[in-house]
């Protein structure tokens, strides 16, 4: 249980950068978009590793990491193209982070169903964020944006919603204990997440 707790920690911390992130760039607008995608790529990296590592992770239900391996490896490529090669991202960083944040969204979209199928109490907050956050992903792939100033400040209100995104899912969904699930999840037959679990081993 050590790495589950380690790769919840992880998430939350991953999510709080993004969130501050999303917050400087709404705040400060021109900020460097060279810092910029050096910034978002190291915490891109930084969450596609601790995803990879949650996947791995006995988590008593694989609620939130059921996609992580793929998202993972997704999450440390967009990271590592970011952060390496800043200058070639550049002029097309809205439709890169975009497509990031739209797949990550629609990932998170399935797993609010899954959570409403667990009896997970707040699944429908976890919708609402995935909504969100792939709303504002197709907005910056279309990028109706005019000025650069724009851009900046559609990618900070992003990454606000995928900061939050992520904070929530990992409080909420990643569960170490059993006695921790019978308080997140409403009352349903405890064997149905056994049953679960097996089938997906």
């Amino acid at each position: 249980m050590k790495l589950v707790r380690c790769a919840k920690t992880g998430n939350i911390v991953s999510g709080a950068a993004f969130f501050i992130l999303g917050v400087i760039l709404v705040i400060f607008p021109k900020t460097s978009l060279i810092l910029l995608s050096r910034v978002a790529g190291a915490v891109m990296l930084a969450s596609g590793i601790i995803r990879i590592l949650g996947y791995f992770s006995k988590d008593l239900y694989y609620l939130a990491f059921q996609f992580d391996f793929a998202l993972g490896i997704l999450s440390v490529l967009f990271g590592a193209i970011f952060f390496f090669k800043p200058t070639a991202v550049i002029s097309a960083i809205q439709v890169l982070m975009g497509v990031f944040v739209l797949i990550n969204g629609l990932f998170a979209l399935q797993t609010a169903m899954d959570s409403k199928k667990f009896g997970m109490k707040y699944w429908w907050i976890l919708l609402i964020f995935s909504v969100l956050s792939s709303v504002f992903g197709l907005a910056l792939i279309v990028n109706p944006f005019s000025t650069a100033s724009a851009i900046a400040k559609m990618i900070g209100m992003t990454l606000l919603f995928v900061g939050a995104e992520k904070i929530f899912v990992s409080i909420y969904t990643i569960v170490t204990k059993k006695g921790k699930a019978e308080e997140t999840y409403s009352p349903v037959d405890l064997s149905d997440f056994k049953d679960y679990t097996e089938r997906t081993e």
